[in-house]
């Protein structure tokens, strides 16, 4: 895929980023790049894979890096510098956890893990607003699983991005094996994409693959999201009793 997008934005002279989310990869973007307390606070959370739950104890804790993850939203967003998850952890540490507690938060384990990759911890990097702006192709490389947490607020940050400077620019998402990154904003992607200059090419192997664990979705409920809004082009044959059902409707 990466030879075929730099062959044509190299005919078409658009610019072509790539990005890789690996540990090794170099400093490329700072992830808490934005200015908005609520989306910093929603990646922030998304990072911890925080999310509502009824279990009252777990509610409990996921309450409390709720408020902390408001409190550095508000910090950085406020900052008169660039703020890094590794500057959080390393400069401001004792301003919103305490190397005294028994253990860890689940927010602080995860800030921790991401300070650690240069590749989101970056001054200067690149922009989302300037990648939107300036056309092209954005290409997306991840090395293990651990990565699509990253990947799937990427997917978050353009949608944001785009809808809050009002960019009149259409983008194209190409997402392969996307069941592994897909988050509620790619799910809105498919369902009010065409109507918000947005457009989803998607790929998988079976219906059965589609579920989506992490936002509750099963492989039926997800296969009826892509029927619905989507033009469908199935390639070759298949057994997919799935598959077969829709199309006998």
């Amino acid at each position: 895929m990466p030879p075929i997008l730099k062959k044509y934005a190299d005919k078409y002279q658009k610019p072509y980023n790539y990005i890789e989310l690996s540990l090794s990869a170099p400093y490329q973007l700072n992830i808490l790049q934005f200015r908005d307390v609520d989306f910093l606070k929603q990646i922030l959370m998304q990072l911890a894979k925080l999310g509502e739950t009824d279990d009252m104890a777990v509610g409990h804790h996921i309450g409390k890096d709720d408020a902390t993850a408001q409190e550095i939203a508000f910090f950085i967003a406020n900052s008169s510098e660039e703020i890094t998850i590794h500057d959080i952890m390393f400069k401001h540490y004792d301003k919103f956890f305490n190397a005294d507690a028994k253990e860890p938060s689940t927010l602080e384990t995860a800030l921790k893990t991401a300070a650690t990759k240069k590749c989101i911890n970056a001054k200067n990097g690149f922009k989302i607003s300037d990648i939107i702006k300036n056309g092209g192709v954005f290409y997306i490389q991840t090395s293990s699983k651990d990565d699509n947490t990253i990947l799937s607020i990427i997917i978050s940050a353009i949608k944001f991005v785009r809808a809050k400077e009002m960019i009149r620019r259409i983008v194209t998402v190409i997402a392969d094996e996307f069941m592994s990154y897909c988050s509620q904003d790619f799910i809105l992607y498919l369902t009010e994409g065409a109507g918000k200059g947005t457009k989803v090419i998607t790929a998988y192997q079976t219906s059965a693959l589609l579920e989506v664990k992490s936002i509750g979705k099963t492989s039926e409920q997800m296969f009826s999201v892509i029927m619905a809004n989507n033009n469908y082009e199935y390639l070759y044959g298949t057994r997919d009793p799935l598959v077969l059902d829709v199309f006998e409707e």
